[in-house]
């Protein structure tokens, strides 16, 4: 993905392994559509643009990339497949 980088937004650290995870999330023909966008909006993130690029790029709110974003941080890989909102499910 092209885009912006800021300075001031910083990207989500991912290893090797959660990126494969994540890319074959986005390549399974059985992947849930929110979860193949949750994969694009974490792995942009972890190249480091911004929730503005990102959400530019994937036609999403800017509010929705702050939200993965933000979820991704505690929860990593989970929330990616999550079915429901972790507010849901408490």
């Amino acid at each position: 993905m092209e885009g912006e980088r800021r300075a001031g937004t910083a990207a989500v650290a991912i290893d090797s392994q959660v990126r494969d995870r994540l890319m074959r999330t986005m390549a399974s023909v059985k992947s849930e559509v929110r979860a193949v966008l949750r994969a694009r909006i974490v792995l942009a993130a972890a190249d480091g643009l911004t929730n503005g690029a990102i959400a530019r790029e994937l036609d999403v709110s800017v509010n929705t990339v702050r939200k993965w974003r933000r979820r991704f941080a505690p929860l990593g890989l989970r929330v990616v497949r999550r079915a429901t909102s972790p507010a849901a499910t408490t």
